[in-house]
């Protein structure tokens, strides 16, 4: 037997689990028994004893993200996309613009239960729906449906589910995938997915004789080019998130305007709070690139030997030396201006409260 003193100190990893056999009593002479218990659980039987009380409720589980919103769209507000603006170093940059063209617009419309369980074109060339969708083929073929992509977790393609086998024998449709193995996933297969989409638009415009067309100024409409369908199992987490990304990247639009456009095409989607913060870190990535891509780079310095190429560098500026950087140092202002202003109004809160 073991008596706590008021002062007894507790420390939370001093001692994980304590004997089976052993039990605790406290100066009040009330036993805890201690079998299989934590010291985390004892500290929190030995504080109302002890006369402190909990300021509000524990919790075991880690912080949730911090809550994104995204505000309604008006019944009278039409959304309109811009043109393509995409990556200017794109090869395909010209015909990618032909093919997506832009100026897409939505209008607030009723939206019907029953429309989950089919898919939307959210632009005239990517429609958006569940698995069930992309196993009707006559959806397939009246829609003109020409890729199918699926988002599918490592699980489903390991048993090579939603596979789009039967569209791609019976209709020459084809098949791509991604595949994750959770929602943090999806930020590292974004680029993956839009190359997809954008790969097989630009070789359904060749195939079609677009170049030919453009030459002669007899350009066609977007869904001529090739249609991709995107779905996952549901239709509404997974794929529109590639969706949104897809729409981030070549539109250059911020995150809370792709949901938005998306939602007004298929209203039954669900972004929950980690997808809209995966989003919104992919968004300040799009962000980086694009200042990393405006940076101006110098001439060219030096020409390979047939003269197709030309190695462009930016001029390197020369390297501080130590003194310089201990002068800078020195004269860093030192102040606690930012800590003020981050803390300053907030409430402070104790864990403990005192019972006397």
């Amino acid at each position: 037997m073991h008596r706590l003193a008021a002062d007894d100190v507790l420390a939370p990893d001093a001692s994980p689990q304590l004997s089976r056999s052993s039990t605790k009593t406290i100066a009040t002479d009330i036993t805890i028994p201690t079998t299989t218990r934590t010291m985390r659980e004892i500290t929190a039987t030995v504080a109302p004893l002890s006369g402190a009380t909990r300021a509000t409720d524990y919790q075991w589980r880690p912080p949730s993200p911090p809550h994104i919103n995204i505000p309604p769209i008006l019944d009278d507000q039409v959304q309109t996309l811009p043109a393509y603006i995409g990556d200017v170093a794109e090869e395909n940059h010209e015909i990618l613009k032909h093919i997506t063209q832009g100026n897409y617009s939505v209008e607030t419309s009723t939206w019907k239960y029953t429309w989950r369980r089919t898919a939307q074109p959210v632009l005239a060339f990517l429609y958006l729906g569940p698995a069930s969708i992309a196993r009707d083929l006559e959806f397939l073929k009246r829609e003109g449906i020409t890729m199918l992509l699926v988002v599918r977790d490592a699980v489903s393609a390991s048993q090579g589910l939603y596979s789009g086998k039967k569209a791609e024998v019976e209709l020459e449709v084809k098949s791509e995938f991604v595949n994750i193995s959770d929602h943090q996933d999806l930020i590292r297969k974004f680029p993956d997915a839009v190359q997809k989409i954008n790969q097989h638009l630009v070789e359904e415009f060749r195939k079609q004789g677009g170049l030919q067309k453009i030459q002669n100024h007899e350009l066609g409409k977007p869904n001529t080019w090739g249609k991709v369908l995107v779905f996952c199992e549901s239709g509404n987490e997974r794929s529109p998130a590639v969706v949104a990304a897809y729409l981030m990247t070549l539109y250059q639009i911020p995150m809370v305007t792709a949901i938005q456009y998306i939602q007004q095409h298929r209203f039954c989607v669900a972004f929950d709070d980690a997808l809209k913060n995966l989003l919104l870190s992919y968004e300040q990535l799009l962000e980086a690139k694009r200042s990393v891509m405006s940076v101006p780079i110098s001439s060219p310095e030096s020409i390979s030997a047939n003269g197709s190429s030309a190695v462009r560098s930016v001029s390197a500026h020369a390297k501080r030396g130590r003194d310089e950087v201990e002068e800078d140092s020195m004269d860093m202002d030192m102040g606690d201006a930012d800590d003020e202003a981050r803390f300053r109004g907030r409430s402070t809160f104790a864990p403990f409260l005192s019972g006397s």
